[in-house]
């Protein structure tokens, strides 16, 4: 997974330790890519606000959570 136009926690609001495991599971998975998207993309979100991810997958019969 190639990583590009990465924002900064200060912006999104995600600790590192979940970027890490974001790209944990994405390399574990065989995820192509992972867009964060929503308010914490924007820099408009609230402390409690979910993280929206889009995932693009080659092979989403074999994706497990």
């Amino acid at each position: 997974m190639r990583e590009t136009g990465i924002k900064s926690v200060k912006e999104t609001g995600i600790r590192p330790i979940v970027i890490e495991e974001i790209r944990n599971f994405a390399r574990k998975n065989g995820i192509k890519k992972v867009v964060l998207f929503g308010s914490r993309a924007r820099g408009d979100h609230w402390r409690a606000s979910d993280i929206d991810l889009a995932v693009w997958s080659g092979d989403i019969q074999n994706f497990a959570f």
